[in-house]
């Protein structure tokens, strides 16, 4: 009889152990099936909102270099780093433009795979406060978004010859009159 129940405890025993080993190398498959999803996931996409925003913020640090990283393809064919970076800077630079804010507004469209979003830029400039709204434009290229870039980004009646330049004039002082016409100063 002792020699039954040990058989049944040994039994019992090994069963367990069996559901044991049974639950851990589930546990252990389901772990690994996670780690390779994480692993093989793509990254996902910078949205055209959030570009336009890290756009503005390496506008306001001066990274031109860094903005123009944020252009497109295309848009990189017909302007150079160099020439990109030169004009940015001496405008932006040239004007004294500081105090960014960026005020992106709702009605982003898409059309022929570019999402089209309208924002509003203000900004303090030496001949005082700007505000510019206009549309920036983002096409999908390369598992990523990137900013169709033109001339009219900086301003937008600005083309791709013109130039911004500021000029301080004096005003001439004028002469003050008391009602009969006398010279008061």
């Amino acid at each position: 009889m002792n020699n039954e129940k040990e058989k049944r405890g040994r039994k019992k025993r090994k069963h367990l152990a069996v559901k044991i080993a049974a639950v851990l190398m589930a546990v252990t498959m389901v772990v690994l099936a996670a780690v390779v999803v994480l692993l093989l996931r793509k990254p996902s996409k910078t949205s055209p909102e959030e570009l336009l925003a890290t756009y503005v913020e390496k506008l306001k640090d001066a990274d031109y270099e860094g903005m123009y990283e944020m252009i497109s393809i295309e848009s990189q064919q017909y302007i150079s780093k160099e020439e990109f970076v030169e004009r940015n800077q001496k405008i932006y630079e040239g004007i004294e433009a500081s105090d960014f804010e960026l005020v992106q507004k709702e009605g982003e469209e898409e059309k022929n795979d570019v999402i089209t979003i309208p924002y509003t830029l203000s900004m303090e400039t030496l001949a005082g406060p700007v505000k510019v709204s206009w549309k920036a434009s983002f096409t999908e290229e390369e598992e990523r978004y990137a900013l169709v870039w033109t001339h009219a980004m900086i301003f937008p009646d600005l083309g791709a010859e013109d130039k911004v330049s500021i000029r301080k004039e004096e005003a001439e002082r004028g002469s003050i009159y008391d009602r009969n016409g006398q010279l008061l100063a």
